[in-house]
């Protein structure tokens, strides 16, 4: 069972990457991680999903959020992460369930998308995109984080 803290870089363990070294079209990544049946009903528990609204033809389907907590994961394999960074916006798209009962392999790869600065703060929006191990499309998450420059 992989779990977040296990791929997520620590803020301290190398320089942070700032708002001019992100480079638009780069891509990061591969993030390999297993998502197990019991770390899906601790995150239902946590979190405190109501499980029953995650059912597909039947079957029950892991909350596509949990990997959510792998987002990041993907992004520091490229860009160290600079304390002080702060989640701006996130736009998930889903494309195939997660079951509940069974282990999924995971493969998530990213890519920079745009950098702006507005009104003195510096902003990066990136893409992470989730499959299975053989190749099916899970989901894609968007993401714009604000960094310090």
């Amino acid at each position: 069972m992989t779990r977040p803290a296990q791929v997520r870089a620590r803020e301290d363990a190398r320089t942070g990457t700032r708002f001019a070294d992100y480079v638009i079209g780069e891509r990061t990544g591969p993030l390999r991680f297993t998502l197990e049946p019991a770390f899906v009903e601790e995150y239902i528990a946590a979190a405190g999903v109501n499980a029953s609204l995650y059912r597909v033809n039947g079957r029950d389907a892991a909350p596509p959020q949990v990997l959510t907590l792998f987002l990041m994961g993907t992004l520091h394999r490229r860009y160290a992460p600079l304390p002080a960074t702060v989640m701006a916006g996130l736009v998930m798209e889903f494309h195939a369930p997660i079951w509940r009962d069974e282990s999924t392999d995971i493969v998530s790869e990213g890519k920079i998308l745009a950098k702006e600065s507005r009104r003195g703060r510096y902003y990066v929006t990136w893409r992470a995109e989730y499959r299975r191990e053989g190749g099916d499309r899970l989901a894609n998450i968007t993401n714009t984080f604000m960094v310090p420059s």
